[in-house]
């Protein structure tokens, strides 16, 4: 039996990111919808980008991330 990876949601959603990422957690609206849903490699592949988000976003100096 898999162990089933925690959403990295945080609750705290303020969506203003170069592409409607949330600036605390860098998931969009739809992601976060769909977590739950997602297959093992998908979200394995989604957790991956979202290092690259937070990169993107500190870089554009945008508060939370």
């Amino acid at each position: 039996m898999s162990k089933r990876k925690k959403s990295p949601c945080v609750g705290v959603c303020v969506y203003r990111g170069p592409k409607g990422w949330c600036l605390a957690c860098g998931l969009t609206s739809q992601e976060i919808r769909s977590w739950k849903s997602m297959k093992p490699f998908g979200r394995t592949a989604l957790l991956k980008q979202l290092q690259r988000r937070k990169s993107a976003m500190k870089a554009l100096d945008l508060p939370y991330s």
